[in-house]
């Protein structure tokens, strides 16, 4: 099982390299080994592809 952190590091790097994504827009955290996204994205594929990361 990974880290809380790992899991963040994870989730944040596949953002980042997604280029369907506005990775600057989406906060990422992790409690529990539970990765919870948060922020505003400009239309339903981009939570999509968001959500696909995790």
């Amino acid at each position: 099982m990974r880290s809380d952190t790992d899991l963040v590091d994870k989730v944040f790097n596949d953002l980042r390299w997604d280029l369907g994504v506005d990775n600057d827009a989406i906060a990422v955290s992790a409690e529990a080994s539970t990765v919870p996204l948060h922020g505003i994205v400009g239309s339903l594929r981009e939570m999509r592809a968001a959500k696909k990361s995790l």
